[in-house]
C-alpha cells in the first residue's frame, strides 16, 4: 500500500493510502485531483549513528571538533590505515559510524596495554 498526498482545485489537501489511487478518487465521485507519492525516506541500518541532518560522514575539520582534536591531529590520523576515512573524488570525509568504532577500538587497545 502506497501513501499519496491528495490536493483538490479549491486548495484543499489530505493524504491517503492506497495502491490505484486515482480509481479510487475517481470512484469517490472527485474529477479534478492532483496526486503525489509521499515516500518515506530509506531506512537506516542498524548501528549506523546519522546526524540530524541526514548526513552519514564528517568533514575532516567536523571530526576534529568531535573528537576534541585540533584539525592538524586529524589530518594526521586521515593518514593511518586504521582511521575510517572515504575517498569522495578528492575529498577525504570520515564515517560516522567508523569514527565510532575506530574510538572504541582505541579504547580497547589502551586497556589491553
Amino acid at each position: 500500500m502506497r501513501k499519496w498526498k491528495i490536493t483538490l482545485p479549491g486548495g484543499q489537501s489530505f493524504t491517503m493510502e492506497s495502491d490505484e489511487p486515482g480509481q479510487a478518487l475517481i470512484n469517490k465521485g472527485y474529477t479534478s485531483f492532483s496526486m503525489e507519492e509521499i515516500i518515506p525516506p530509506p531506512p537506516v541500518p542498524e548501528g549506523i549513528n546519522v546526524n540530524p541532518d541526514g548526513r552519514l560522514t564528517l568533514s575532516v575539520a567536523e571530526a576534529a571538533k568531535e573528537l576534541g582534536i585540533c584539525t592538524k591531529s586529524a589530518y594526521n590520523l586521515i593518514h593511518r590505515a586504521d582511521f575510517p576515512t572515504v575517498r569522495i573524488g578528492k575529498r577525504v570525509r570520515i564515517s560516522r559510524a567508523g569514527l565510532a568504532e575506530w574510538v572504541r577500538a582505541q579504547e580497547q587497545n589502551r586497556a589491553r596495554a
